[in-house]
């Protein structure tokens, strides 16, 4: 069965926000900024997809 763009986009957003505070963790930890950073980025990014999918989700009803 294939799934549905809006469970893809959700499994997405979640492998996203979690890789980013588990990046921030392990930068914060070892004084990495470059993985901070990163974890910063996915985390903002995962947060921007979320906020896009809930406007899209309130735009059709």
């Amino acid at each position: 069965m294939p799934a549905k763009p809006e469970t893809t986009l959700t499994i997405f957003i979640i492998v996203a926000a979690v890789f980013g505070v588990t990046a921030i963790i392990w930068g914060a930890g070892a004084g990495n900024y470059v993985m901070l950073t990163a974890g910063v980025v996915a985390s903002a990014g995962a947060l921007s997809f979320a906020v896009a999918m809930t406007r899209r989700r309130m735009t059709r009803r």
